[in-house]
């Protein structure tokens, strides 16, 4: 028997009785299934091919891609918003890579565990500059992260950041040069971080993430790309050395299905001095495009600002954005991180179950379902539609 309609029998018994739970066992057919049920990530190969000369003089042959949403036929969604990046094959020699992870790789080399910003689970990652932690401060760390810096620098001077610049010429150029502002390295390994929930790099103007491991022989999975979050998934193979190069509105993520996957990840900014112009990145293109919208609604000072675009975007139908609006209306507002200032709205569940209900119809987003899924076993008396 297929899996989902046991679990769908299952669910309307125990509603038939009066409960809110399902409770199955080991023999059940839904117990059946794993992971391994689960279909494997589909490689992204829709790239065009070409070669550009960057500042220095050089050659760098590159292979562009999109990811656009809509992905599928909606009811309500506007134009499609493509999310382009490019891969930069070979970025880093063989000889940076290695010893990049020869430097990391020592098993007397702590990682930092702070909570990640997306998902609140332990980081693995290591700052070469753009942010101190308290392990930085000890005379090992400081000569690791200077040695890391000398091997970068020829890479970062002469091939990445002048392709970043060359790139988006129209915002990097004159006294909004594009600066490499913070540079990382993270793993992924068994017995610690495994994957990396969909987000975009909005605190960022530019991405460039260099790996350090060959897909297929190192690690499998890896580093994927999204429309959004109820679409497909498609994963990067990239080898050792290849670079690749985005805007804050890419959706991506990461999922290491075996192995060890490392990476070296730069965040740049339209500044010399790394000054944060976030409120100008997506301000144009928000008065059209639903995903910059919800982009420049995070940079707003006033929490109303951007409960107002979240709003726009959620009417044009971007289902992070109807996730959010749902959530304001289930939690009396919004709030700009802790002890921030504050958007107050009446709690309204109605309203909050009738956004995930249209993200759900629209889009069978998951966020959507589970978002559902919980305020009906909360509110048992939550009116059906």
């Amino acid at each position: 028997d297929d899996p989902i309609r046991c679990l769908e029998r299952a669910y309307a018994e125990a509603r038939s009785r009066g409960g809110n739970e399902v409770c199955l066992d080991a023999e059940t057919c839904a117990a059946r299934l794993r992971p391994a049920d689960v279909a494997r990530m589909r490689v992204y190969d829709n790239f065009t091919n070409a070669s550009v000369a960057v500042a220095t003089g050089e050659k760098a042959k590159v292979a562009e891609g999109a990811m656009s949403w809509p992905d599928k036929p909606a009811k309500r969604a506007g134009a499609p918003v493509n999310a382009s990046f490019v891969v930069l094959p070979s970025a880093l020699s063989p000889v940076e890579v290695a010893a990049i992870r020869a430097l990391t790789e020592d098993e007397a080399l702590a990682f930092d565990e702070v909570p990640d910003s997306v998902d609140g689970m332990p980081s693995y990652e290591m700052f070469v500059f753009g942010k101190e932690t308290p392990i930085d401060v000890t005379p090992e760390r400081r000569r690791v992260r200077q040695r890391l810096s000398a091997i970068m620098q020829n890479a970062l001077e002469r091939r990445l950041t002048p392709y970043v610049r060359q790139r988006y010429a129209e915002r990097c150029a004159g006294d909004r040069a594009c600066t490499p502002c913070s540079s990382l390295i993270r793993r992924y390994r068994e017995g610690e971080r495994r994957s990396h929930a969909p987000h975009e790099d909005s605190e960022a103007f530019a991405t460039v993430v260099v790996s350090l491991a060959n897909a297929g022989d190192e690690f499998e999975g890896g580093l994927y790309l999204a429309a959004s979050s109820s679409a497909e998934k498609r994963s990067l193979a990239l080898q050792r050395g290849d670079a690749v190069v985005h805007r804050g509105d890419l959706l991506h993520g990461v999922d290491v299905k075996r192995g060890e996957r490392w990476s070296w990840i730069l965040w740049y900014r339209d500044s010399p001095t790394c000054e944060d112009h976030g409120r100008e990145w997506y301000a144009e293109c928000a008065l059209t495009n639903p995903v910059c919208q919800a982009l420049h609604a995070g940079h707003q000072d006033d929490p109303a600002d951007a409960v107002a675009l979240y709003s726009f975007a959620a009417a044009n139908g971007l289902p992070r954005a109807m996730v959010k609006m749902a959530r304001f209306h289930h939690g009396n507002g919004h709030c700009k991180g802790p002890g921030g200032p504050c958007h107050r709205m009446p709690r309204n569940l109605l309203a909050a179950a009738a956004s995930y209900r249209d993200c759900v119809e629209l889009w069978d987003d998951p966020d959507c379902n589970y978002g559902l899924a919980q305020m009906h076993l909360r509110n048992a008396t939550l009116p059906n539609r």
